[in-house]
């Protein structure tokens, strides 16, 4: 396709801005169908798309008339033809709009960046693209003044021909020259801004560059940048051949490659977006695995991948349960290469609870304490040693220690250790807990029992959670000044009004909180489970608030915890409450009648744990809440799956026609929003869950 010819500038004008109106639209359409808030990089699509169709418009407009595309036609020197001052005025026109478009582009690409990887702290890195938008803004703001102002009072003269442009303005095409080579400065400043922190990622070679690879979709429009600067410094140079003296055909040529570069810049700025939209296609393995290597499983020293994630509309009776859907948008901001993270967790074993603590040490790379053989804290434990952190466990006892040790046993002292502590309730029971040295940088604190095997529930329930987690906190403000973060496991029973049923329509978020009191606590275990997390979190935010401590706080409030075990268990009896329901239907229990459902929200424990592990990494996890929730679920898709899954388990299982466990008629809906945006969770489906769960179970005589 010629860059001078007619059919060639069209073809520019017409496929480009198409192009351009569909992934915008398809943007938006991503965003919104997730509910996820729409920010300035999203906005600025707006305007720059509607700059770059009015940049087509006035090629389109020159192509017709003959102003681009056609030499210039013969004649005297002193008379411009009409199609050559058409084609300076829309020379003009597409400057001043090109300027805007890429201004826009570029200042969005640098808030998308900042979306991603900067936190709402100071940073180096926030500081260069704060400085890049300021050099941005300021590079459109002095080349439109100049267009503007070049022939002064006469802007007529710009297009009227030689004589009047010698007299009135100003000798352009040094500047012209200079606007295309800041502009491919600027373009390569843009690109080269998120390498270091995607490179700076403990991860592997190939990853790196797969992640790489997908920030450098803009390389395309930078190529239409570079090839437009060598023509414009052609031009100045005087050596562009029979085409210098030709001003239609130059004219046309610069058209050309800005048009090339305009959109093809617009199009890849929104392409990452489009990810989870593409995935639903033939490509989704493909594209799953370029997810994989931008999702919190590539993990970094505060690296991790963005997801969106948004409401989603409850399921029907008899409906199949439904995962929220999220559209992968790259990697959020790193934190520091090394830090030190501790973290608490009490762990439910057949009634008992044991402490749990892990935490990092400053000057020996990454090391965690931690400890406890529970359902999520297991899993915390895993993943933190995945992504490198050495590990100190508190347990109830050194009994307690030894199956952990058991269970990993090839992991070396330096990088998994103990502290026993048997009563997390007991007045400064984390005091010695959490001294270290190297001293601790954060603190991870799961410890809050879930059963309803009480007999006190002040005693079995409120106080080893309300005081566990007010008592740690006051151990870490009173002996470890290191610690930056703490991130709490709270609940979605913290959320939840259990007094307004089902809610249908309402949308449950962080911003909510169960209004629940001690008083009412007593009533019942389950209103002490609820008031356990609900006042231990409470009471975790009001000390933060009053106290002022040097650390951060997050807490995580998951609804239902299914998924496979790997800690140790006694027996079956011993095995966590949540995953009771999926051992009841393997061994026969519930052959007669499927239980109700109660929540109707889940999550698998490996995401839990991963939200866990994640909020002491990622710096803008501090001081917020997050719902860690995957979607709906339902007993009888439980039944389903496992008949699907496991057919050897028929005669165990209720029949297809057996009643109860299925969706109520309406159902309150949520807003996962945060916990995917700030963490980069990625769900995983009910069936995969399910699945691994019966076979954990299984390993240990289901």
């Amino acid at each position: 396709m010629s860059t001078t010819s007619p059919n060639g500038l069209l073809a520019c004008s017409t496929v480009l801005p198409a192009l351009g109106l569909i992934v915008v639209g398809l943007r938006f359409y991503a965003r919104s169908s997730r509910k996820a808030n729409f920010s300035f990089d999203d906005w600025a699509q707006v305007p720059a798309l509607v700059l770059f169709i009015g940049m087509a418009i006035c090629a389109m407009i020159g192509v017709a008339n003959h102003a681009f595309g056609y030499p210039t036609p013969p004649g005297p020197p002193t008379i411009t033809a009409p199609s050559t001052i058409l084609c300076e005025k829309l020379i003009f026109a597409i400057q001043i709009l090109q300027i805007l478009a890429l201004a826009l582009i570029k200042i969005a690409a640098l808030f998308f960046y900042r979306r991603i990887f900067c936190s709402q702290r100071p940073s180096l890195l926030n500081s260069i693209i704060w400085s890049l938008i300021t050099l941005t803004t300021t590079w459109a703001i002095a080349f439109i003044a100049f267009y503007a102002s070049a022939c002064g009072s006469h802007p007529e003269a710009a297009w009227q021909g030689n004589i009047p442009f010698v007299q009135y303005c100003l000798i352009t095409l040094r500047f012209e020259e200079a606007y295309a080579i800041t502009d491919f400065s600027l373009d390569f400043l843009v690109l080269v801004v998120p390498l270091p922190s995607i490179w700076s990622l403990h991860t592997s070679i190939g990853r790196k560059i797969g992640i790489t690879g997908v920030f450098m979709l803009a390389l395309v429009g930078f190529g239409a940048s570079i090839a437009r600067l060598v023509t414009f410094v052609k031009i100045a140079s005087g050596s562009v051949g029979k085409s210098a003296v030709d001003i239609q055909t130059q004219d046309t040529q610069a058209v050309w490659f800005s048009m090339l570069e305009t959109g093809l810049a617009l199009i890849a700025l929104n392409l990452p977006s489009l990810w989870g939209l593409i995935s639903h296609f033939s490509l989704k393995s493909i594209l799953r695995s370029v997810g994989s290597l931008l999702s919190v499983r590539s993990h970094a020293s505060g690296n991790n991948s963005r997801c969106y994630a948004g409401l989603e509309d409850p399921p029907h009776v008899g409906g199949s349960s439904k995962a929220a859907s999220q559209n992968i948008e790259l990697i959020p901001p790193g934190g520091r290469a090394k830090f030190t993270t501790a973290a608490t967790r009490d762990l439910q074993s057949n009634g008992s609870i044991d402490s749990y603590r892990a935490g990092t040490k400053l000057e020996q790379g990454i090391n965690v304490q931690r400890s406890g053989s529970g359902f999520i804290a297991a899993h915390v434990l895993d993943i933190l040693l995945e992504h490198g952190h050495s590990v100190v466990t508190t347990v109830r006892s050194q009994e307690k220690a030894q199956k952990i040790k058991d269970a990993h046993s090839s992991t070396p002292k330096d990088k998994l250790d103990f502290v026993i502590v048997e009563d997390i309730a007991k007045e400064g029971a984390f005091d010695e807990a959490v001294q270290s040295d190297p001293p601790f940088e954060a603190v991870i604190h799961t410890a809050s029992p879930f059963h309803f095997n009480v007999t006190d529930t002040k005693k079995d329930l409120l106080d080893p959670a309300i005081i566990g987690t007010t008592g740690i906190l006051k151990a870490i403000k009173k002996n470890a000044p290191t610690v930056k973060r703490v991130v709490i496991t709270s609940s979605f029973a913290s959320i939840i009004d259990g007094t307004k049923g089902n809610r249908p329509g309402y949308v449950y978020s962080e911003k909510d909180w169960n209004p629940i009191t001690e008083e009412e606590a007593v009533q019942s275990p389950a209103n002490g489970y609820r008031a356990s997390k609900t006042l231990a979190e409470k009471a975790a935010w009001e000390f933060l608030e009053k106290q002022k401590p040097n650390f951060t706080l997050s807490t995580m409030c998951p609804p239902l915890v299914l998924g496979p075990i790997v800690h140790y268990l006694n027996s079956l009896d011993a095995l966590n409450t949540s995953n009771q329901r999926i051992r009841d239907m393997i061994v026969g229990k519930s052959k007669e009648e499927i239980p109700p459902t109660g929540v109707f929200l889940w999550t698998d424990v490996r995401d839990v744990a991963l939200a866990h592990v994640k909020a002491i990494e990622l710096p803008e996890a501090a001081n917020k809440r997050f719902f860690i929730t995957t979607g709906y679920f339902s007993n009888k898709e439980i039944v389903e799956i496992v008949r699907e899954a496991y057919p050897d388990l028929e005669l165990k299982l209720p029949s297809k026609d057996t009643k109860g466990g299925d969706y109520p008629d309406g159902i309150y809906k949520y807003d996962n929003s945060r916990a995917v945006e700030v963490l980069g969770l990625e769900f995983r489906p009910l069936k995969e869950s399910i699945v691994d769960t019966v076979k954990s179970l299984q390993a240990v005589g289901a």
